[in-house]
């Protein structure tokens, strides 16, 4: 619940276009290093 609250503030302070854009590159560096699971789609 927190998480979605949380997400939902945060595009409407970056745009949802930017925040996926965001999202999609911290995905492409957890992939990179220390084994770190990708973040959960926004629902």
């Amino acid at each position: 619940m927190f998480r979605r609250v949380a997400l939902q503030r945060f595009e409407d302070m970056v745009g949802k276009e930017l925040a996926a854009r965001l999202r999609t590159a911290l995905d492409d560096i957890a992939a990179l290093d220390f084994g770190i699971p990708p973040a959960a789609p926004s629902a």
